[in-house]
């Protein structure tokens, strides 16, 4: 009895020491993202597609949750909703729309552009 009471202690002690290796290795990895990736987050839009992507989001929040076939700024006119992939940019504008942290649509997008470039 004694025996099997302490082999559990020894098992929770274990794992309460394995989750806070866990978690410091955590707070290390995300400390360092932080460091290296902080130009991401302040400033103007980072990389090439950025400015693409933002007048994506854009678009797609205006007309939320009534996407037009038609995105007429592109040339004469494109079908982006068939032609391009939109999970990113949805995932950009339904935080923006629930309000996660009051960041606005700007903020928001630089915060996925930090979070896909830092895993």
């Amino acid at each position: 009895m004694i025996k099997e009471v302490t082999n559990k202690t020894w098992t929770i002690f274990k794992g309460l020491g394995r989750l806070g290796y866990l978690l410091i290795g955590l707070a290390i990895i995300f400390s360092l993202a932080y460091l290296f990736s902080y130009p991401l987050l302040v400033g103007g839009i980072q990389g090439n597609d950025s400015p693409w992507a933002m007048t994506m989001v854009a678009w797609i929040n205006r007309w939320w949750p009534h996407l037009p076939l038609w995105f007429p700024l592109q040339g004469g006119g494109i079908s982006f909703i068939q032609s391009y992939s939109l999970l990113g940019l949805l995932a950009v504008v339904l935080t923006h729309q629930l309000g996660v942290a009051g960041l606005s649509l700007f903020q928001t997008f630089r915060l996925f552009q930090f979070l896909s470039v830092n895993r």
